[in-house]
This record gives structure tokens, sequence and C-alpha cells, in this order.
């Protein structure tokens, strides 16, 4: 569970959106290239699948759909780093 005060400084919100697998704009995210999917923003509920009107609606409709998602954003952790 996420830790509200942890992200008071820079470097906590940082860490914070990190560990919930949250995309950073144009530094994780390769516009014109990645989908919606590709960054997990469809996991995220950034988007609405029963209204709006986006960029590649209807190539992200299909992969999701069809279940072709064949990239994604995922969290990784190791415990014992110094």
């Amino acid at each position: 569970m996420a830790n509200p005060e942890a992200a008071d400084t820079a470097d906590g919100y940082k860490d914070q959106r990190i560990s919930l697998g949250v995309p950073e704009g144009g530094t994780e995210i390769k516009p014109e290239v990645d989908t919606i999917s590709d960054v997990s923003l469809d996991r995220l509920n950034a988007v609405s699948w029963r209204k709006g009107c986006f960029v590649g609606q209807e190539v992200t409709a299909r992969m999701k759909n069809r279940g072709l998602v064949k990239k994604r954003l995922a969290v990784i952790s190791r415990q014992g780093l110094t």
C-alpha cells in the first residue's frame, strides 16, 4: 500500500510513482511509439472504455479486446540492495 507522506519530497514522489508503476510523461513514454497498453495506462484506470475519443483509440481497443498486448511496463523489486 502506498504511503501518502512518502510523496512529500520530489525524491519521495518519484520513488512512490515508480513503486506503483506509474510512468512519467515524455521521459518514460515515447510519443507516437508507445501505446496506452504499452505503458500500462489501461491498468491504471487512465482510459475510459465506455466514452471519450483519443488518438489510437481503435488500435488500443482492438488490442484489449483480442488480448494482443505484447509489452507492458512492470514493477520489479529486489531486496538486499545497498
